[in-house]
């Protein structure tokens, strides 16, 4: 989906039938995602964020409240304009956006069939897998953290150390006299 985008904006925003919160004396994040009506109809907030490489996007704001870093900076109205996002590309934030979309609706969704799509998302290439990662934490959507870092210690479960290095790519620079030093002194680690 990303990649047929030739220029650089995107739009994802929500189509999303769940109702938020109303603020009526709740404090600053139950009016943030308070919806506004325009002639009979319920219009969602919009927020642009903008990444590294240039590509913007709008996105429903109660879909991006999932992020406590975009979170914070709604509440702080630092939301008003395009929110820069330096540590994350358009590939990954529009990655990021399907999972918390999806998520936003998880109370109307199955929770077998969220695990399922779960699944299925989290089923990408090292490298996608890592830029997830960063980007959740970066982001702070402790859901997609948490899945993440799941499917790496799910890769590396069981598996002996020389197993990991070839998953991961990591050369092995110990000498023989340094790692049987670690071996024995780490004894428990090796049974």
């Amino acid at each position: 989906m990303f990649n047929q985008w030739k220029k650089k904006v995107g739009s994802h925003v929500g189509s999303s039938s769940s109702s938020s919160s109303k603020g009526k004396g709740k404090g600053k994040a139950a009016l943030v995602m308070e919806d506004i009506q325009v002639n009979d109809m319920m219009v969602k907030k919009v927020i642009t964020l903008k990444t590294l490489d240039g590509y913007t996007f709008e996105v429903e704001e109660g879909v991006m409240l999932q992020s406590d870093a975009i979170k914070h900076m709604i509440e702080e109205g630092c939301a008003k304009d395009d929110i820069p996002l330096h540590n994350v590309t358009g590939d990954v934030l529009d990655k990021v956006i399907d999972y918390c979309k999806k998520h936003y609706n998880k109370m109307s969704s199955d929770e077998e069939q969220l695990k399922k799509w779960d699944a299925e998302f989290i089923d990408v290439d090292q490298p996608t897998l890592y830029d997830l990662i960063m980007a959740a934490d970066y982001l702070s959507v402790k859901g997609l953290l948490d899945l993440a870092v799941q499917k790496v210690a799910d890769m590396i479960k069981g598996k002996m150390p020389e197993e990991i290095r070839n998953i991961f790519n990591i050369k092995n620079d110990f000498t023989p006299e340094e790692e049987a030093a670690i071996r024995s002194e780490n004894i428990w680690a090796f049974q």
